[in-house]
């Protein structure tokens, strides 16, 4: 008790998507460092290129394999709040 603590990894997103829930929002803007979600890493992959859209569930399963820019536990309120 009284012990400060961080958000952890995509704790703020998670936070975001939470209070877009309880909010009824009609979307979720995520602003992150690169240009969206690719089918590999850039700084790996040379031909790898931005997914132009996503199903919730292939999203999680991206981001619990690796993809770094989103976080399996921040889809989780937009899946039942269904927001995009």
């Amino acid at each position: 008790e009284g012990v400060p603590t961080t958000l952890k990894r995509s704790g703020s997103d998670y936070s975001a998507t939470i209070i877009a829930k309880l909010l009824q929002a009609s979307k979720i803007t995520m602003w992150k460092n690169v240009d969206g979600i690719y089918t590999a890493d850039p700084r790996k992959v040379p031909d790898a290129f931005p997914i132009k859209s996503l199903m919730y569930e292939e999203a999680m399963e991206l981001a619990y394999f690796g993809a770094s820019v989103l976080h399996p536990s921040a889809m989780q309120p937009c899946i039942e709040g269904a927001i995009p």
